[in-house]
């Protein structure tokens, strides 16, 4: 009769490896902690780079609208649009287009591009009178807008030094600057 001795680490029970409840545990608090931590900058870096694209394009169109002026030899307008095809006297976060033509002659117009809203920022020119633009056959301006500014701000407060100013000024050359709060 031979007898087997059993080693405690032979056993079938010792075998078993695994995780006890309690450093399961210890491995999910962390994890919290560092979600919690990780959310703040994570909402700012959403906030920054959806401000950051919406500039980019609005900037982008206000160059294709210069540029189509003088290709095309015709005004072009960029304003604000809620259906993407007419004119509105809104804000720019709810969209806008570029079309052919001046703005008091709305018959005939063909549209060049329109872009879609973005709740997570407000685009709006400081004052009524700059909230159409239109670019002449040369290029230049218009006298309406001759040295415009519009403001980006994000909706939520919080994020308020994150607001940035796109100017035009009479030349029809576009700057960018951090005003570091909105004043609209």
């Amino acid at each position: 009769m031979s007898s087997k001795s059993m080693h405690p680490k032979t056993s079938p029970r010792a075998r078993q490896a695994g995780f006890t409840l309690i450093e399961l545990m210890v491995v999910v608090a962390l994890v919290a902690i560092l979600a919690m931590l990780a959310t703040p900058s994570w909402t700012e870096m959403r906030i920054r780079n959806a401000l950051r694209s919406s500039v980019n394009d609005f900037t982008s169109s206000l160059q294709f609208a210069r540029s189509e002026a003088v290709r095309l030899n015709n005004p072009v307008t960029i304003c604000p649009s809620s259906d993407g095809v007419n004119c509105t006297n809104t804000g720019y976060n709810l969209g806008w287009i570029v079309r052919t033509g001046p703005q008091a002659n709305a018959a005939g117009q063909i549209i060049l591009q329109d872009t879609l809203p973005n709740a997570l920022f407000r685009l709006d020119a400081t004052t009524a009178a700059t909230r159409i633009f239109t670019f002449l056959p040369n290029g230049l301006p218009a006298s309406n807008f001759a040295g415009a500014t519009i403001q980006a701000c994000p909706t939520d407060t919080h994020f308020a030094a994150m607001t940035r100013a796109i100017t035009i000024n009479r030349a029809g050359r576009i700057t960018l600057s951090t005003p570091g709060s909105c004043s609209i």
